[in-house]
């Protein structure tokens, strides 16, 4: 796999900021594109991932259950280019090949892929690859958390997320 290289980091991150960046992301998702969440238990993978399938489906009320379980969750026809959205749990795939049973080479071609745990992928992510770091921050007297988001991909990834400047690092 080609080194990803660092785009952006984006610290104090609460609930308002990851439904807005959220909705920044699936502005320029379209099929072929794989969006890797990575981060420890409770990090705010999950979260992440349903504010992103909530914002492509315009509906911030939708049911987002996680595909721990069924390892993949397919949301047709969400895309600007009328593609879908996989999201993918990869936390209990056993093995990297295992992916290819999850049909991951054909929702390339139909969709884009969100995964939760891509680690589990190992050598299998793809090198174009959007990579989100997600790491648990301070929790206020409410019970509130902050994360951080690292965002790591390509030069066209690069491109494609110059818009995220309007948040401050």
């Amino acid at each position: 796999m080609s080194k990803l290289i660092p785009l952006k980091q984006i610290k104090n991150i609460d609930l308002e900021a990851s439904h807005q960046i959220a909705d920044f992301i699936f502005g320029v998702l379209k099929i072929g594109d794989v969006v890797a969440l990575s981060g420890d238990l409770g990090s705010g993978k999950s979260h992440l991932a349903r504010c992103l399938i909530r914002a492509a489906a315009m509906n911030d009320k939708l049911e987002v259950p996680s595909p721990t379980y069924t390892l993949v969750q397919p949301y047709d026809g969400l895309l600007h280019d009328g593609g879908a959205i996989w999201h993918y749990d990869l936390y209990r795939l056993e093995q990297p090949e295992d992916i290819t049973e999850l049909g991951f080479q054909q929702g390339l071609s139909e969709a884009a892929s969100l995964i939760e745990w891509p680690e589990k992928m190992g050598s299998l992510l793809p090198e174009n690859s959007l990579v989100i770091t997600i790491k648990a921050g301070q929790t206020n007297d409410q019970g509130e958390s902050t994360r951080t988001y690292g965002f790591f991909g390509d030069f066209k990834w690069q491109a494609r997320l110059s818009g995220l400047g309007f948040f401050e690092d």
